[in-house]
């Protein structure tokens, strides 16, 4: 009565027996497959969020000597505190069409700014020493002061000209020599309608690229006002577009650019840096002078125009243009 269809209780027993261990032997290597998967996963977030340090992310400089950058003497020479240093610091916007100009406060909305931006470290303000010290009470030549928390002020000694110092912290950041950089060719190469059709396409918003167009030696007739617009006024000068800009701004300007193809040389060079480790010690400068953003960009680093920081800070702001 104990056996059924040709098996005894004994049978039933071992087979149930062998089962129990089989299951028992799929549900630990389950679990051990959940706890490496898991362990894998903690590693991966935990390298991914692993703090860079500030000196190795993309380092911001702006020249204080060739821009609408401004230190407001009175602020500076009424007030007993060094913390005026930083609302001293205004940054100016002729409005197009208007006599008169806008205004923000540049160091909180250089700080908001990068602090916005995982792949920037730091912003430096570059001032000539000299011109500082005319009117200044802190003695700031030659100095380094922290305005906020990602926002330095630079003051250079009054043999020390501007210019100078900030293409050496180009080529210091990036350990190369002046002539390790101008061999390096290793980026890509694209046509100018190319580059508007990848930005109109939206290809340059994942990721971190830019692109670099130079002037030729074509007359500029009368396009003068849009090279003007763009640094590009003479032969050999740059520009830079950016994926992180905004989109529909930086496709309007590379369709500006395509407007006025027969002005700059037939390549644009594309350098994109897909994750950090490429992005670090990156150098992005921005002056409006355009023999010394020439010089930026054969030292390897990358240049803006006043106009794109301006177009970068006004929505960190936060009401404070007028």
């Amino acid at each position: 009565m104990l056996e059924a269809s040709g098996h005894s209780w004994r049978d039933s027993v071992v087979d149930s027996t062998l089962w129990g261990v089989a299951l028992f032997i799929l549900a630990v290597l389950f679990h051990r497959w959940i706890s490496a998967a898991d362990t894998g996963s903690r590693r991966n977030k935990s390298s991914a969020g692993a703090q860079v340090p500030h000196s190795e992310k993309v380092l911001l400089i702006v020249d204080g000597c060739n821009g609408p950058i401004r230190l407001d003497r009175d602020v500076m020479l009424k007030s007993h505190d060094e913390n005026a240093l930083s609302r001293s610091v205004s940054f100016l916007q002729v409005v197009e069409g208007e006599n008169r100009q806008d205004r923000i406060h540049l160091v909180e909305a250089l700080n908001r700014w990068v602090a916005s931006k995982e792949w920037l470290g730091q912003a430096e303000l570059y001032f000539d020493g000299l011109g500082v010290d005319k009117y200044s009470k802190y003695g700031l030549m030659g100095r380094s002061l922290d305005l906020s928390e990602h926002v330095r002020l630079k003051v250079t000694l009054n043999h020390d000209e501007v210019d100078n110092v900030i293409v050496q912290q180009v080529y210091t950041r990036q350990s190369i020599t002046e002539e390790d950089a101008l061999m390096t060719s290793d980026h890509t190469c694209l046509g100018i309608q190319d580059v508007y059709d990848k930005f109109s396409r939206g290809y340059y918003r994942d990721g971190w690229h830019a692109l670099i167009y130079r002037r030729n030696s074509n007359g500029s007739g009368k396009s003068r006002q849009v090279v003007k617009r763009f640094g590009l006024m003479r032969p050999g000068s740059v520009f830079c577009l950016f994926g992180f800009s905004d989109a529909k701004q930086a496709a309007r300007d590379a369709r500006t650019l395509v407007s006025i193809q027969r002005l700059l040389e037939d390549e644009v060079v594309q350098r994109s840096f897909q994750d950090v480790r490429e992005q670090r010690r990156q150098t992005l400068v921005a002056t409006d002078d355009i023999f010394l953003r020439q010089r930026i960009v054969e030292a390897g680093g990358l240049v803006l125009t006043f106009e794109q920081l301006w177009e970068l800070l006004v929505p960190f702001s936060k009401g404070d243009c007028r």
